[in-house]
């Protein structure tokens, strides 16, 4: 499972997403004792997602916990744009801008499909392991 930046922006923020974590962290520890047992703890989790889905982030749980918390971390550095060039029928390419300019032009183009913005950010910091460790 990826997501972007944006996403992880979007989606830490929400009571909705911190509850679906905090619920699917005690399922991913819990030992149901019966198939009854486990469909109980999972039966809360139906009004968020599929099963497929579900599944997915309770596999990759720690992860995706690291990359909401690194996210926070990250410092944007630059700014970007590009504009549609309708003459040619092609994205031009991306130009760095100030981040006043971005913030001038985001807002301006916020509803013109002619213009796309972007903020490159610090890279996520890397858990490292040691030698011969898990």
């Amino acid at each position: 499972m990826t997501l972007t930046t944006e996403q992880l922006s979007a989606v830490e923020t929400t009571k909705e997403f911190r509850a679906l974590l905090k619920y699917m962290r005690a399922i991913a520890k819990a030992e149901p004792e019966s198939a009854k047992e486990k469909c109980e703890l999972e039966s809360g989790l139906w009004q968020y997602a599929s099963q497929k889905t579900i599944k997915a982030i309770v596999e990759h749980i720690d992860a995706l916990e690291f990359a909401v918390a690194a996210n926070r971390e990250a410092q944007p550095v630059a700014w970007e744009m590009r504009y549609w060039n309708s003459g040619h029928n092609m994205w031009g390419d991306w130009e760095r801008i100030t981040a006043e300019l971005h913030a001038e032009m985001s807002v301006q183009h916020a509803t013109d499909n002619d213009y796309e913005f972007r903020v490159l950010c610090t890279a996520q910091p890397v858990r490292t392991v040691p030698d011969g460790g898990e």
